[in-house]
């Protein structure tokens, strides 16, 4: 079971702008040696979820999991009224505007509007590490203590992705406690340099908060201090015209 557990670590890791990673990243990445990590990759690449990439002693996610996740998206389909509320957060606010659930220790971005085309870049990556994300901080501030613990009980440190990134574990969950307690999270060029984000939480209908809604803007644009005080309102008033409509035993909106 540890090594199953290892293994979707290892494909849940190679998500975000790189599309090719070499063992040291991935094995950075995942908290593993570099010799259990080659085994790995070798395994889900003779099983068709990983390849090799065109540059040498590097890899790639493989076209079997690129089949699953089309599989699990297609389930997930954001209904008109919903993206009609993103279009209209994003006209508002001038901001990209998205919706997002938990996948392990991923945020997975179930759909976005930007505001505007030179906006659209904002939009092209559908997982971001729950650590360095808002929508991450989010979902993960009210899910179960157990899941939390599984995620990071493991690990000391968390990976860097820019100079702004959350790295010790102890750090993350006072962080989470703050989310909790503020009701919103933000993202201050932690995954991605020049992009701010603010994100709150979207109870389902059974109260648990299976979904986060937020909007990302230019580092240029808004300061920190400017989402919250400028658009925060009008994100929590998106997120509530939004709540009840997913499922979050069947996963998926009704």
């Amino acid at each position: 079971m540890r090594s199953v557990t290892r293994a979707l670590q290892i494909l849940a890791s190679m998500t975000g702008d790189r599309a090719e990673w070499s063992l040291d990243e991935i094995s950075a990445a995942v908290g593993l040696p570099k010799s259990t990590t080659h085994r790995l990759i070798h395994t889900l690449r003779d099983a068709g979820f990983l390849d090799s990439a065109t540059t040498a002693g590097k890899y790639r996610l493989g076209l079997r999991s690129a089949v699953i996740g089309s599989y699990a998206l297609r389930e997930c389909r954001v209904p008109l009224a919903v993206r009609g509320v993103l279009r209209s957060l994003a006209a508002e606010t001038g901001q990209t505007a998205g919706i997002a659930v938990r996948a392990t220790d991923h945020a997975v971005t179930l759909h976005r509007e930007p505001a505007r085309a030179e906006a659209a870049k904002l939009g092209r990556r559908g997982m971001c590490p729950v650590h360095a994300s808002a929508a991450g901080k989010v979902l993960l501030a009210y899910s179960p203590p157990d899941e939390v613990a599984n995620i990071f009980g493991h690990r000391m440190r968390l990976q860097a992705y820019q100079p702004n990134t959350i790295r010790a574990v102890n750090q993350l969950l006072e962080v989470l406690e703050e989310v909790r307690a503020a009701g919103f999270a933000v993202d201050d060029e932690e995954y991605h340099l020049g992009v701010r984000c603010i994100a709150v939480p979207v109870p389902g209908p059974g109260g648990d908060v299976v979904q986060s809604l937020g909007i990302s803007a230019p580092a240029g644009a808004r300061s920190i201090e400017e989402l919250r005080s400028a658009d925060l309102a009008r994100v929590e008033q998106a997120a509530r015209e939004v709540a009840g409509r997913f499922d979050e035993r069947s996963f998926s909106f009704v």
